[in-house]
């Protein structure tokens, strides 16, 4: 057997899948052939309209929900519901919720309804702190303090979708 003692490497030289290497002759690696563009040349505008009409027809390599603007809301509650943030327009992919450390009662959170003792989906104690960043809830979030004064901070980002590409 020509170019290796091993009968599969002769089988795969005889289907063209190995370069023939000759007898015992180190195995040379073809180079790939590169053509490159060379600048100056009258088509080189042209060259590039065509890169960048490509470039601009292929699909986008981001995550739009990964991008977004935070909005950060301080409200000083009572007993009574505040509406505090309404239902995001497209997909909201953050959402904070904390209580200060200094508020004299607890922060109570609801969804798309008034914020009481009895519709809190979260309480939340002074210092206390809910966070969202994977499952995120799109209503709208209801606030309100459960006896005396609290000091409640919303950090929330809503993210829009890129328009699809026709």
């Amino acid at each position: 057997m020509r170019g290796g003692a091993s009968p599969v490497g002769f089988l795969l030289r005889q289907a063209g899948q190995m370069p023939d290497v000759g007898m015992g002759a180190p195995m040379r690696v073809p180079t790939p052939q590169v053509q490159m563009f060379k600048g100056g040349s009258a088509n080189e505008t042209e060259y590039q309209k065509q890169l960048f009409l490509s470039l601009q027809r292929s699909t986008p390599v981001v995550m739009p929900t990964s991008y977004q603007r935070a909005i950060t809301i301080g409200f000083n509650l009572t007993v009574a519901d505040t509406l505090a943030v309404l239902a995001p327009p497209e997909i909201r992919s953050f959402l904070l919720v904390r209580n200060d450390q200094t508020s004299t009662g607890n922060v109570l959170v609801a969804l798309d309804t008034q914020a009481a003792a009895s519709t809190a989906m979260i309480v939340l104690s002074p210092g206390g702190v809910a966070l969202f960043d994977i499952f995120v809830p799109q209503n709208d979030i209801h606030l309100a303090s459960s006896t005396g004064a609290a000091l409640a901070v919303i950090t929330y980002a809503n993210a829009r979708f890129m328009p699809s590409q026709a």
